[in-house]
């Protein structure tokens, strides 16, 4: 909506935020054919039809998998939500993947996985569900899709007696605000979110 918007107007070029673009690349050709430049910010698809800038995902991944390994752990979980919305989803689908080809790459098992509905306080689950398993048998560190969830998980352990990082580590992604929290003190992978804006504006800017 806000795309048919946008081409209505004397608009002199376009950066689309969004996780899967491939939905609106009929829209964007139609920008595109008006000489209309297209920057796409965060897309991770493979067959992209415009210029792109997004994350190192599977460096997101090694690091993440590295500091558990270097930690000592050997039996890791992957929490991540599965019924957000798509695009929500897949990002999150996506990141367990990396994570789990790299850890792959250094120990067995594989990461358990434990999925939520919920991005927001889906930790309650995940924790419910760990707080139920065998002490020998529980990960010992879980790799988190998002910071919030990460947060979400921390304090739902904590309730259910488990101590983080005690009986578990947790790592993020994003490095939001609330990861430095002083009661939180949250591990986390830190996306340069400034350096993928400065990237997708030098796109932009050389085709102006």
């Amino acid at each position: 909506r806000h795309l048919r918007t946008l081409l209505s107007r004397p608009v002199d070029g376009l950066i689309l935020a969004q996780s899967a673009p491939a939905r609106n690349n009929e829209l964007l050709e139609q920008f595109a054919a008006r000489g209309i430049p297209v920057v796409l910010l965060g897309g991770d698809d493979l067959e992209l039809k415009f210029p792109s800038v997004a994350f190192d995902t599977a460096g997101a991944g090694e690091l993440a998998a590295d500091h558990f390994y270097r930690l000592g752990h050997r039996r890791v979980a992957f929490f991540h939500a599965g019924e957000a919305g798509d695009d929500s989803a897949r990002m999150h689908r996506v990141r367990h993947s990396f994570f789990a080809q790299a850890w792959g790459r250094r120990a067995a098992p594989a990461p358990l996985a434990l999925v939520t509905g919920d991005p927001a306080h889906g930790g309650i689950q995940a924790a419910a569900e760990l707080a139920a398993m065998a002490p020998a048998e529980r990960p010992t560190a879980v790799a988190c899709g998002t910071d919030e969830l990460a947060i979400s998980l921390i304090y739902a352990l904590r309730t259910a007696g488990l101590r983080v990082p005690g009986d578990l580590s947790v790592v993020g992604c994003d490095d939001i605000p609330a990861a430095a929290e002083p009661g939180i003190a949250l591990t986390t992978v830190k996306l340069p979110t400034d350096g993928l804006a400065r990237q997708a504006w030098q796109l932009l800017s050389r085709k102006l």
